[in-house]
């Protein structure tokens, strides 16, 4: 009997043990799951194969992570829970060749479209923390636009203006007189939206700086996947020459 109960004492302390050296968070979808997957790959975490199509980030103590398919008895983390865990990993060098394939994948996940009746080609982002790149491309005319939403319990009527992106440089995108459209979304939760024409100079910042919060109208939004955001903004937008101004 002691043995015994010697057994589940060590099987229990190792399960623990095991637990511990394992973080688990199950994504809202496969989208979310690649996205976190390529900032851990940029950290410098490696990907074995576990389960190819788990919907589980299993990420290890040993700076290495994998798929699930499901939470095998584990406590599941929250998005933020798995974010406080995850760091660059020091000393670890990055082949340029690895850094390039990441940024392919990246931008093979760009939506790219051509209607069939006007010629006009599309490019649509993934929405990462709901925010989102859109180019079209018609007889060598180029329209690039940004589109960010946020989501709150409060209405707070339809007459809202004013959008705020701070980079965690410090640096700001601000639009004072930006419309932000409010619409019922699902559950019991509002969308506040903007959906703008970024200009030259704002452009160069959403290809070269990270994202650290939104704010449309009274409403604030913290980033967490703005190196992620960096990356799809390099993958759409592209900044327009500006032609030097003539001489009078």
């Amino acid at each position: 009997m002691k043995n015994l109960v010697l057994l589940i004492l060590l099987f229990s302390s190792a399960t623990n043990i095991y637990s511990q050296n394992n973080l688990m968070y199950k994504c809202v979808s496969n989208s979310q799951r690649d996205s976190i997957s390529f900032d851990l790959l940029s950290k410098g975490y490696k990907q074995y194969v576990c389960d190819a199509d788990g919907i589980y980030i299993n990420l290890q103590s040993d700076n290495t992570f994998c798929y699930n398919s499901s939470l095998m008895g584990r406590k599941e983390l929250t998005f933020a829970e798995l974010y406080t865990n995850i760091k660059i990993v020091k000393n670890e060098i990055v082949n340029a060749v690895e850094t390039e394939i990441i940024e392919d994948n990246l931008c093979s996940d760009v939506e790219e479209k051509t209607d069939k009746f006007t010629k006009e080609v599309s490019f649509n982002s993934p929405s990462i923390d709901n925010i989102r790149f859109v180019k079209y491309i018609k007889k060598g005319v180029t329209n690039q636009y940004v589109s960010i939403y946020i989501y709150d319990t409060y209405l707070s009527g339809y007459n809202n203006y004013g959008l705020t992106i701070l980079f965690k440089s410090g640096k700001k995108i601000v639009r004072s007189k930006e419309k932000v459209d409010v619409n019922n979304s699902t559950g019991s939760d509002w969308g506040y939206s903007v959906f703008f024409t970024p200009t030259a100079n704002e452009i160069n910042l959403l290809k070269k700086e990270e994202i650290e919060a939104v704010k449309l109208y009274i409403f604030e939004s913290n980033i967490s996947q703005g190196d992620i955001i960096k990356k799809y903004a390099n993958c759409v937008l592209v900044t327009p020459k500006i032609l030097p101004k003539k001489k009078k």
